[in-house]
């Protein structure tokens, strides 16, 4: 009786303990978790990112704290700009618009995005990285999208079950300009981005696909599975270099997994 009792006060203990993607229904998420998953994860990072050329040198990497993203307000941070087009992880190419304005070398016009230069103070845009072809990720759009119907839903389901003919990470809050304007600018961006592991080859970004989110657009970077990323690998770190923007994130691979299993 004893033993008996200890097992379930050891079983009741680590439940309480464990993170609620990895017990609870992503049907019976509420919303802060679904912005958990969106925007505080072990798939998602805050990110604010300094802007060269404008005050100082490049800076990025870290989660960006209480200020960044504006959790719960749509773009920049929020659920709208991770998941505006929940059916990007499909395959490469298109997605790209004619943007006007001045050029700034390939890339568009426009503003947004900023902090202010006052006092000196190095401008920066407070952005979301996240692992938009993982598992979790795809949970929370399900639930945002669908609500209620979220178990139930075929599209839901579709998307949630969905095959993932790669990685893609989604740099969320982008000011409007970064948005490559021909395809010249786009592939510069592409050759700019990569998955790194400590010990191996850097996995380059092999496409890339944009959408508009207010003033600010989305980028997702497509990276192919062809070289699986392992738990054993213990951390990735996804970088890129947008017009002044250099991003750089970290993740750490044991937090990605799920009952065992890597979920990117």
């Amino acid at each position: 009786m004893t033993k008996l009792f200890l097992l379930l006060c050891i079983t009741a203990v680590a439940l309480w303990a464990a993170d609620f993607w990895q017990t609870k229904p992503f049907a019976n998420w509420d919303q802060k978790e679904i912005q958990k998953i969106l925007t505080d994860s072990p798939w998602a990072k805050k990110v604010s990112v300094a802007m060269a050329g404008r005050g100082g040198a490049p800076a990025s990497g870290g989660d960006a704290g209480g200020g960044a993203g504006g959790g719960g307000r749509s773009g920049r941070g929020g659920p709208a700009g991770p998941n505006s087009d929940p059916g990007i992880s499909g395959g490469a190419g298109g997605g790209i618009a004619e943007s006007g304005g001045n050029s700034r070398g390939g890339f568009g016009g426009g503003g947004g995005g900023g902090g202010g230069e006052a006092a000196g103070l190095t401008p920066a845009v407070q952005l979301v990285v996240a692992w938009q072809s993982s598992l979790p990720v795809r949970e929370a759009i399900a639930k945002l999208k669908f609500g209620a119907e979220a178990a139930t839903s075929p599209d839901a389901k579709k998307l949630v079950e969905g095959e993932q003919q790669y990685y893609i990470v989604m740099v969320g809050g982008l000011p409007g300009y970064i948005q490559p304007r021909d395809n010249d600018a786009k592939q510069a961006l592409v050759k700019a981005t990569a998955l790194t592991v400590k010990g191996k080859d850097p996995l380059p970004a092999v496409d890339a696909q944009f959408q508009m989110d207010g003033r600010n657009v989305d980028a997702y970077f497509l990276f192919s599975r062809m070289t699986p990323l392992m738990v054993e690998d213990k951390e990735v770190e996804f970088a890129s270099h947008a017009g002044p923007l250099a991003i750089k994130q970290k993740f750490n691979l044991k937090n990605m997994a799920i009952n065992g299993k890597l979920e990117l």
